[in-house]
């Protein structure tokens, strides 16, 4: 398609109308709705998208700017002032989190007018994209809840899920230090009050192998001080039992972080090499860690030279940027204290990268 010279404007609400016109729309959307669709769909509220709509009679296109309403893997929902038949071919010109843009080309799958000439539009796209490269929301939150009381697992499970999060358990501490030093999670909810190894020594025990992960007290321990012993233990926060939706979505809310992927993601061919990349990281982080809690900055300098290498590899590049650089802080032999810094941004970095989640690969 060639590119024309304005861009077309067709709805006349202002920006407020048109935000609490797309809210109706997504709290509508009824469950079974959302349950019948191929891929998930997330909410994405972009005031101008360019879509480049073909003429039916097989003129030049016509570009138009577009609030755009919620977006998957194989399709967008985007509102218009006018009539669009089904079946028409657009090109949509999605912007990603990192500023990048990507033509991709799509299909009119439906047009349902609302009111005021406004309609809803939902394309569905001709070749599979990775959502999360242009909505963070769409990367599940990963989350390791430990509790032996298996009724409020389920509880966790079934909540968490609901606001797109990957969720894995543990019913001992025992178990939650196996799952927290083999994987990445972006948040640990710990029970404290467990027999065996109870929340405070798990979460003791963590820290002095070097774990920096998140970890937040979810205890029935609330009276006064307890909240202060949990932080002591090395919690990052706390939150009292029974906890609900509104606690757990705050809380996914302040953790969720934007997916940091591959440069090398639209090769289709360097997905499973990747995705290996990925798998091994936990490893390499843990490695990191320990080397730092430890203070052995020979194992730490080596850790950090080999990522760099391995992470530049695969279409890291600011993962391999900041490995490089904390190697350069330990082989200057600067202080721990000056260390901490380019430590913990190495870290949240690896904590942020992701494998594609294109449905197709």
């Amino acid at each position: 398609m060639t590119k024309t010279s304005s861009i077309v404007r067709t709805i006349r609400m202002d920006d407020a109308s048109v935000e609490e016109l797309i809210k109706k729309l997504w709290e509508s959307a009824s469950d079974a709705e959302r349950d019948s669709r191929r891929s998930p769909r997330y909410a994405y509220n972009v005031k101008g998208c360019v879509v480049h709509l073909q003429s039916q009679g097989g003129g030049p296109p016509t570009s138009y700017l577009v609030p755009t309403r919620d977006i998957s893997n194989t399709g967008m929902g985007f509102l218009h002032g006018s009539f669009i038949y089904p079946g028409s071919k657009c090109i949509v010109q999605l912007i990603s989190m990192h500023g990048t843009w990507q033509n991709v080309p799509a299909k009119v799958v439906r047009c349902d007018y609302i009111s005021s000439g406004v309609h809803d539009v939902g394309v569905h796209f001709l070749q599979d994209i990775d959502a999360s490269e242009f909505c963070p929301e769409a990367a599940p939150c990963r989350i390791l809840v430990v509790d032996d009381n298996l009724a409020i697992i389920r509880l966790a499970e079934t909540l968490l899920k609901s606001m797109n999060a990957d969720v894995d358990r543990a019913e001992n501490g025992e178990e939650a230090m196996k799952l927290a030093l083999a994987g990445v999670y972006d948040v640990i909810l710990m029970d404290m009050d467990m027999p065996t190894l109870d929340g405070f020594d798990t979460v003791r025990q963590l820290r002095a192998k070097g774990y920096s992960g998140s970890i937040v007290a979810a205890t029935g321990m609330t009276q006064p001080g307890d909240k202060e012993k949990c932080l002591e233990a090395g919690c990052n926060n706390y939150i009292p039992k029974p906890f609900g939706r509104e606690q757990l979505s705050t809380l996914l809310q302040s953790l969720r972080q934007e997916p940091l992927l591959s440069s090398f993601a639209q090769d289709r061919q360097m997905l499973p090499l990747i995705d290996g990349f990925i798998k091994d990281l936990p490893a390499r982080i843990r490695e990191i860690e320990t080397a730092f809690a430890s203070d052995d900055l020979d194992a730490l300098q080596k850790a950090c030279r080999n990522l760099k290498g391995e992470a530049g590899s695969f279409g890291f590049e600011p993962i391999s940027a900041s490995a490089s650089e904390l190697e350069d802080a330990v082989l200057a032999q600067k202080p721990k204290e000056e260390l901490k810094k380019p430590f913990a941004f190495l870290v949240r970095l690896c904590s942020q990268a992701r494998a594609s989640t294109r449905s197709d690969t």
